[in-house]
C-alpha cells in the first residue's frame, strides 16, 4: 500500500517514544501516550495490505475503543453486528451464546486488515506519525539512556532517537529478541483458512430480491472435531471465512494444506459443512500461527513489550484485539509512571502481564477440558495433559 493512502508516514529524528509495530496494541499505546502529551511515532513493517483472517470481536470491544476515543468512528466502518456465537463443543449439538444480556451490546464480525488500517489512520488524524514499510535494523543506547534505532524505510535508511521503545511487533518480538529476550512456546497450534463466496449472487443479481442466493449466517461458529476445531464467520465484504485449527504436525501429517484434503477434513465437521457446502472456495488454504506463547521478560530499562509481542492467546479465547487494546493502555500508563519517577511502574506492568497470562492458561485448560469425546486423539490428549499438569501444580 502506498504511504499516501495512510498519510503521516515520515519518521522524525527525535521522539519521546518510538512504537515498533502498528497493529492494535502498538496504535493503542501510541494513542494513549499522545493523549498524555508525549511525542510518539509508530514504525510499521507492513503496508497494511496483508490479508488477515476475519475476526469476531466480543461486545467488550466497545469500552476498549471508547477509552481510546475511537468508538463512534468504529461504528461508521460498516462491520457486521453479531447477536451470538454458536458452538458445538463437548457434544454434537450446537448451542448459541447470546449477547443480549451484555452491557456492551452485540459482538462484531470484522475485516482485520481494514480494521488495522482504520485504527492507524485514527492515530495519524491525532498527529501521530505512522510510517509503513519500515524494517528494524539495530538499536543502541547511550550512557544517558537515549535509544538510537536504525531502520530501513521506503525512502532509505534513517536513525530515530527515543527515550522509550515499545515492542509491538507481534509474535516475532523483533525488538525484544535483539535485547536477548526469548519466547516461551506452549503448543503448536496453527490455522488453515480459506474465504468463501456465494456463486449464486452474481447469477441472481438481475432477479427479484429473494429469488436467489444463500443467506450467510449471522453468527460465528466454533465446532470441535477429532483433530482440532473449526471456526467460521461472515465478514463485512459479503464473504465467509472458515479455518481449521490444529497442531502444525497434525496438519502436515493430514496434508491439510492441499485444497481437496482441506475440504475433505471440513466434511468431518457437519455443522461447518452445512453452512459452507453451497459456497465457492477462493484459493488454496493459507496458514497462520495461532500458538500460545509469551516473552520471558516483558520490560527492561527504557523498553517494554505489548500485545502479541508480550504474549499470544489461542484464538479460542476470542479476546485478541481487545486484550491488545487494553494492554496498550496499560503500557502507556507504565511508561508515564516511569517517566514521572515511579520505579515500580514497569515491574507492576510486568506482574500484570504475568498474572493475566496465568489466568488465561487456567481458563484455556478449563475450556479444552470441556471437550472429552476424543480422549486418545493427539490434539486433545496434549491439551488435557497440560490441563492436568496445571491442576496438580495449582493444588
Amino acid at each position: 500500500m502506498s504511504s499516501a493512502v495512510l498519510g503521516g508516514d515520515r519518521l522524525t529524528a527525535q521522539t519521546d517514544v518510538l512504537v515498533i509495530g502498528g497493529g492494535p496494541a502498538g496504535i493503542a499505546t501510541a494513542l494513549a501516550l499522545r493523549g498524555d502529551g508525549f511525542r510518539v511515532q509508530v514504525a510499521e513493517r507492513s503496508g497494511y495490505e496483508r490479508v488477515r483472517v476475519g475476526e469476531t470481536f466480543p461486545p467488550s470491544i466497545r469500552p476498549c475503543l471508547a477509552k481510546l476515543g475511537v468508538w463512534r468512528s468504529f461504528l461508521l466502518e460498516g462491520h457486521l453486528r453479531s447477536p451470538a456465537i454458536t458452538s458445538a463443543w463437548g457434544g454434537s449439538e450446537t448451542h448459541d451464546q447470546s449477547h443480549i444480556f451484555s452491557p456492551y451490546g452485540v459482538a462484531w464480525h470484522v475485516d482485520r486488515r481494514r480494521f488495522d488500517l482504520w485504527l492507524a489512520r485514527e492515530a495519524v488524524g491525532r498527529g501521530i506519525p505512522v510510517a509503513p514499510g519500515v524494517r528494524l535494523r539495530d538499536t543502541s543506547r547511550d550512557a544517558f539512556g537515549k535509544w538510537s534505532v536504525r531502520v530501513d524505510t521506503p525512502a532509505g535508511a534513517t536513525t530515530v532517537q527515543a527515550s522509550y521503545l515499545a515492542d509491538a511487533t507481534g509474535r516475532t518480538s523483533s525488538l525484544a529478541r535483539r535485547l536477548d529476550r526469548r519466547r516461551v512456546v506452549h503448543d503448536r497450534l496453527v490455522g488453515l483458512y480459506r474465504f468463501f463466496s456465494d456463486p449464486s449472487h452474481e447469477a441472481s443479481s438481475t432477479e427479484p430480491e429473494g429469488s436467489g442466493g444463500h443467506e450467510l449466517p449471522a453468527t460465528g461458529l466454533v465446532e470441535a472435531v477429532e483433530d482440532g476445531w473449526w471456526y467460521s464467520a461472515p465478514i463485512p465484504d459479503g464473504r465467509l471465512v472458515a479455518a481449521l485449527m490444529t497442531d502444525a504436525d497434525i496438519a502436515a501429517r493430514q496434508g491439510a494444506r492441499d485444497p481437496t484434503r482441506w475440504h475433505e477434513l471440513m466434511q468431518r465437521a457437519p455443522h461447518t459443512w452445512l453452512r459452507i457446502r453451497r459456497l465457492r472456495a477462493e484459493g488454496a488454504p493459507k496458514v497462520f500461527a495461532a500458538n500460545t506463547s509469551r516473552l520471558d521478560t516483558v520490560f527492561g530499562s527504557g523498553w517494554l513489550a505489548v500485545g502479541d509481542a508480550a504474549m499470544t492467546h489461542d484464538p479460542l479465547s476470542g479476546d485478541g484485539v481487545c486484550r491488545a487494546l487494553r494492554q496498550g493502555l496499560a503500557a502507556a500508563a507504565a511508561i508515564r509512571g516511569d517517566t514521572d519517577g515511579d520505579a515500580a511502574a514497569l515491574p507492576e506492568y510486568g506482574r500484570a502481564v504475568d498474572s493475566a497470562f496465568d489466568e488465561y492458561l487456567r481458563v484455556r485448560a478449563v475450556v479444552y477440558g470441556l471437550e472429552d469425546r476424543w480422549h486418545d486423539a493427539t490434539f486433545w490428549a496434549r491439551r488435557h495433559r497440560e490441563g492436568t499438569r496445571r491442576s496438580i501444580s495449582a493444588g
